[in-house]
């Protein structure tokens, strides 16, 4: 194995740290040298990064090294893999060819680097049955697309690319689709045929050619891929990015638009959020330029904003949609797009709007929008003509059309006579933006400030290894020992498969990381890690399981607190894979506690996912398949203040059904951008349960697919034990393979008397809304 010379340099700045640390906590066995972190340094293979150097062959022979040592083994019935790490130091690597990776993949830049491509016809990196991939802070300049992802519809595909540069792209700086051929009976989906945008051939020493297939038949398919693009910038790209995940999101981003661009920017033909973006659009007339073409699925866009670069004589629309509607009375999936909360220049469009329909999809909302320019604009265009009979074939609840009287005065919300019977309202303004705490949400910048380089510890220093066979558990807590005596301490788990017997207390300042992936195996235990007293914690790129609680995490009420949990996944969980609060707080009272856990996956084999009463809980940009043997519980216990947001869900009911439900609701919950799935019918989205503030209480479900059909105990979207201050359900979509109810309400309240008005409060949702007590419509 080789060891890189920058780690070596970082160990001996650190030995005394590190050699004090080993002293007074390391087992019997530990070694007294430090072991190597297995990072891969591109450096390490030949590559320069001068600027000058072709450091094709060497970054390609870094990365092959990647798939050649990967682990391995099986997790919740599912095959994983573990992946070492890949560092690229500072510096422009030039290359000349495209570079491949594969399956479980971590790439991190240190410092300033640069890719760059030098032939232009040529893309920069092809990923190939991707499956586990984080990048970060690379900068990639030059050629055509610069990173092409194709997931192969693997199950559970987790993509991540944080804080990089996209520069110059002559096609997508970030493609993530998948081309599939259809056999000849369109609802067997097993029978489709993927079809990758290349074939590569191996040629030796980890280097490979490359062939494009150009394949007539093969067409855009649904991609069962979760797909996060954070804090980029896009910089004079042809084109931006193309999503045809089943869950794609587009987070703080900068983008200044090529004027050579022809169309869009963004191509969205799977669900796509795109969220707390800067745009400078270079318009240039007859282009036909617009940020995003809707193509497919669902397009939600929030707090973003768009300008028009000076000097520029026409705007662009923010969004040209080109679906139309389906029918939803066959349980069809339905076409949504939703605009929330953007600052737009799109007056001097060609097309006069903030959203431009070539076809008109089920829902449209404009809400909540300011157009700086000041001159007329629609919030809604429509191309062609609409009238009755463009929408004879929608049943009458299939379709809902919000202009919202809040966007700027220059706004203009009038719609086309057709569509005006399925105008909606918006929610009272106090209700749509009820979640305090989005500003406040921990992240891994934040958590990064509590760690010291000088304070890493590694835990093969203290006798772990990672074989699958070795107990480690008095090594680990030799190693977390070591660590509670630092500062801003991080324990390092390389690659590898340990295991554990019991419990391993964790001070209250501690991060603990794999550098690649690591599989931390609990062999049944009852628990992996405790936290009695959390202050800065931080968990990300491990693998947990085959245990009943991975994290039991407790915070006391008086003191400030940050959890984050990030890039890991779990399987094989028996009981609650978290728990993380302050014990026996009454529901209402609030602690200091604010808890992340994000870009995770909770995968096969996990009976319930989380219990929280934090003040700030957040789960986001997470893949979770719940568990046939979950039975009669929630998923996600929530009893302080949580935001579910950008989940991709797949519920498994079993056989016999249970009572199973996503989320049980003790106090206040938001849910926004969340696929909750239609497998096994679906099952309960929230069950509001009895609390003791009930009038504190509240519900928000917004931007939402909705599958209620499955669990026949509570077949509604949301069940009501006790009415909360409010539950409101807005701009979702729902119904695959029947009809389902917004709101079904417990027997207990059955036998009271109906309010004389009920908190429930709707806009904009393509699901029958029925009054749970008589059954029929419900009144607006």
């Amino acid at each position: 194995m080789r060891v890189c010379s920058s780690i070596v340099l970082a160990f001996v700045s650190t030995l005394t740290v590190i050699l004090s640390a080993i002293c007074f906590a390391s087992p019997a066995g530990a070694q007294a040298e430090s072991k190597p972190l297995g990072y891969i340094n591109v450096r390490d293979f030949g590559a320069k990064g001068d600027g000058v150097t072709d450091d094709t062959a060497a970054l390609q022979r870094a990365f092959s090294t990647v798939f050649d040592t990967n682990r391995n083994f099986t997790l919740g019935g599912s095959w994983q893999s573990m992946c070492r790490e890949v560092i690229m130091p500072a510096g422009t690597y030039h290359i000349s060819n495209m570079l491949r990776i594969s399956n479980a993949f971590i790439l991190r830049g240190e410092g300033k680097v640069v890719i760059k491509q030098t032939d232009p016809t040529k893309d920069i990196l092809d990923v190939h049955w991707a499956l586990r991939l984080l990048i970060s802070n690379i900068t990639f300049e030059g050629g055509q697309r610069h990173i092409h992802l194709f997931t192969a519809n693997s199950d559970g595909a987790h993509i991540t690319i944080r804080d990089c540069t996209f520069i110059d792209a002559g096609d997508y700086a970030v493609q993530c689709v998948m081309r599939a051929k259809a056999p000849s009976d369109p609802n067997d989906l097993s029978k489709y045929e993927t079809v990758g945008y290349y074939k590569q051939t191996k040629v030796g020493d980890g280097l490979f050619t490359y062939e494009y297939v150009d394949d007539p038949q093969a067409g855009y398919f649904y991609n069962s891929t979760l797909f996060h693009v954070d804090r980029c910038t896009f910089t004079r790209c042809r084109r931006v990015l193309h999503n045809n995940a089943d869950m794609g999101v587009l987070t703080n981003a900068r983008i200044e638009t090529h004027p050579d661009m022809e169309g869009a920017a963004i191509r969205a033909s799977g669900i796509l959020k795109v969220e707390n973006a800067e745009v400078l659009a270079n318009v240039t007339p007859g282009k036909q330029q617009r940020l995003i073409d809707h193509v497919l699925l669902g397009l939600a866009v929030r707090n973003v904003t768009l300008r028009t670069a000076p000097g520029c004589t026409q705007d662009m629309p923010l969004v040209y949609s080109r679906i139309k509607y389906r029918n939803t009375s066959n349980g069809n999936a339905q076409f949504y797009l939703m605009v929330d909360d953007c600052t737009v220049q799109c007056a001097r469009s060609p097309e006069n709007a903030i959203v431009y329909c070539q076809e008109v999809p089920n829902i449209v909302a404009v809400r909540d929008c300011r157009e700086t320019s000041g001159k007329p604009v629609r919030a809604i265009g429509v191309a062609k003509p609409v009238d009755a009979a463009y929408f004879s074939q929608i049943t009458p609840d299939g379709l809902k059309y919000i202009t919202d009287a809040r966007n700027s005065a220059n706004i203009r919300t009038d719609l086309p006579e057709a569509m005006r019977p399925f105008s909606d309202t918006p929610l009272p303004k106090e209700i749509a933006h009820v979640y305090p705490f989005r500003k406040r949400v921990v992240d891994d910048r934040m958590m990064r400030k509590y760690v010291d380089p000088a304070a890493q510890l590694n835990v093969l220093d203290f006798g772990a290894v990672g074989d699958g066979t070795t107990d480690c558990t008095e090594a680990i807590r030799a190693a977390v020992a070591a660590a509670a005596k630092l500062q801003k301490p991080e324990v390092l788990f390389p690659q590898g498969h340990y295991r554990v017997t019991a419990p391993i207390e964790l001070p209250s300042t501690i991060a603990l990381r794999a550098i690649g992936s690591a599989f931390i195996d609990g062999n049944g235990s009852a628990l992996l890690f405790r936290v009695p007293n959390a202050r800065q914690v931080a968990f990300s790129n491990l693998l947990l399981g085959k245990v009943h609680t991975a994290l039991e995490i407790t915070a006391p009420s008086n003191q400030p607190a940050h959890v984050l949990v990030d890039r890991c996944y779990f399987g094989d969980i028996t009981g609650i894979g978290v728990r993380c609060g302050t014990p026996g707080m009454p529901i209402g009272e609030s602690n200091k506690l604010h808890f992340r856990l994000t870009n995770s996956e909770f995968f096969y084999g996990c009976a319930q996912i989380l219990e929280t009463n934090a003040v700030g809980a957040v789960i986001d940009r997470t893949w979770i398949t719940t568990s046939p043997s979950m039975g009669d519980n929630a998923a996600i216990i929530n009893k302080g203040t949580m935001l579910l947001a950008d989940i991709c869900g797949v519920p498994q009911l079993g056989n016999p059904r249970k009572d199973a439900r996503w989320v049980d609701n003790y106090y206040r919950f938001v849910a926004e951008n969340v696929r909750f799935g239609g497998e096994d019918g679906g099952m309960c989205l929230v069950n509001q349960c009895i609390t003791p503030k009930a009038d504190q209480a509240f519900m928000l479900i917004q931007n939402g697919w909705l599958y209620a059909l499955g669990n026949p105990r509570r077949p509604a979207d949301v069940f009501v034990e006790q009415y909360p201050a409010f539950i409101a359900l807005q701009t979702n979509t729902g119904c695959n393979g029947g009809l389902q109810t917004m709101f079904g309400i417990s027997n207990t309240l059955k036998g009271q008397a109906r309010p004389e008005k009920l908190p429930l409060k709707t806009s904009g949702n393509t699901i029958p809304v029925n009054d749970p007590y008589t059954g029929e419509k419900f009144p607006r």
